[in-house]
């Protein structure tokens, strides 16, 4: 549906990203402590009248305000979608993550602390925050990184990731928000190997969230859940009262967010023009029309939904990476001809995911692998820890489709 004059922003992500305003209104409060930012975005007089706004993605905490003058010109219709919530972690009252954890999560809090103590038993773990300083050689490192691991994760689900189209800008305008404390970097190392990276935006009290992504060889150690378990420490340690999630209805965020809230809209035109207002009021009914056909309650039901469409996303999109299929631990004789394998060698990179399982089912640490080619057998390895071997045979999906 395309309306003349129409222009459309996302304020969430215009304001905390790129600190931008827009001209018709006078600047920005901070609900949650009450300062007003000014706008520095100048008036273009005549031209706010003659076109028709869409702001959306108006959260509770930032309200944008209008001087007298611009709301005796305009015409401004707000509105509210169902289906259209952001989520948050509101910290105000929390002096540590352990009592969050425990008001919001219960007894099922412990699951997150075991993912840590296991993650930190099998690999040489470090937390880093990058916060008002991080070196040019480390930050081109990190994105490099972040770019690789959400090509791999969006190649594994068969579709592209949107934020591709503006990497480019995102990488030239981050470092300096980060020197300048508008935005962080997260990232968790095993060893020197960054394994999670999470981009995050800064304004005042307000956290953020803004892009994560991590190394899916280690999946099942459930870094999302880590991620998300430092970072609200984090906050609690350095002051932000809010850890904002921001729109997407993910269990994810239900399962770790104490506030769920419904962000406003707002068309704007000119009071002067009939032809403006009528148009308003007609792409309110019509926002307003697309979203009543989500359902109340509908995130009861939209996991499962979201799962069995998956599945068949998946089976049009099939990722050709290798599956490995676990051999029972008499199949080979110990004294076969087995070579010795460097895991940190790109040419064996397909063989950390194996190594990873293998290490979670059996809580190996990294300092006691070994990693071998068998060499009589095709595609057959074997791997060592302390107290456990596993063979396993490298299976290309290739393979399983022909």
């Amino acid at each position: 549906m395309v309306f003349p004059r129409l222009k459309k922003y996302r304020f969430i992500f215009d304001f905390l990203q790129l600190r931008k305003t827009y001209p018709f209104y006078s600047g920005v409060l901070n609900t949650t402590n009450g300062q007003l930012l000014k706008s520095g975005t100048k008036d273009d007089g005549n031209q706010i009248g003659k076109k028709i706004y869409v702001v959306n993605y108006i959260p509770p905490f930032l309200k944008p305000h209008m001087s007298d003058t611009k709301r005796n010109a305009l015409h401004i219709v707000p509105f509210r979608m169902a289906g259209n919530e952001g989520f948050m972690v509101d910290l105000n009252g929390f002096h540590d993550i352990d009592g969050y954890i425990k008001e919001k999560m219960g007894t099922k809090g412990r699951k997150i602390r075991r993912y840590i103590r296991k993650l930190e038993a099998c690999f040489e773990i470090d937390y880093k925050f990058y916060f008002g300083y991080i070196s040019k050689e480390t930050y081109d490192f990190l994105f490099s990184k972040l770019h690789s691991f959400l090509d791999k994760r969006f190649k594994q689900k068969g579709v592209e990731h949107e934020l591709f189209d503006s990497w480019e800008f995102l990488l030239e305008t981050t470092f300096e928000m980060i020197t300048n404390k508008k935005a962080s970097l997260f990232a968790v190392y095993d060893n020197e190997e960054p394994i999670v990276i999470c981009l995050s935006y800064h304004y005042q009290n307000i956290h953020h969230n803004a892009i994560a992504a991590y190394d899916i060889d280690y999946a099942r150690f459930s870094l999302g859940q880590i991620d998300i378990y430092k970072q609200i420490e984090w906050c609690i340690r350095n002051n932000f009262q809010l850890f904002d999630l921001g729109p997407g209805d993910m269990e994810y965020k239900r399962r770790w967010c104490n506030v769920v809230y419904d962000f406003e809209h707002q068309v704007i035109c000119s009071k002067n023009n009939l032809e403006s207002k009528v148009t308003a009021l007609g792409l309110v009914y019509y926002y307003r029309a697309k979203a009543s056909l989500k359902k109340k309650n509908l995130h009861k039901t939209y996991y499962s939904i979201r799962k069995l469409f998956n599945k068949k996303e998946e089976q049009q999109n099939k990722y050709l990476g290798p599956r490995f299929e676990i051999l029972p631990r008499q199949f080979y004789p110990i004294d076969l001809g087995l070579t010795l394998l460097n895991l940190r060698e790109e040419a064996n990179s397909f063989l950390r995911k194996p190594v990873c399982d293998f290490q979670y089912s059996y809580l190996e640490t990294s300092k006691d692998i070994k990693i071998y080619k068998v060499d009589q057998e095709e595609d057959v390895y074997l791997v060592k820890g302390k107290n456990n071997i596993q063979w396993f045979k490298v299976v290309y999906q290739a393979d399983l489709v022909k």
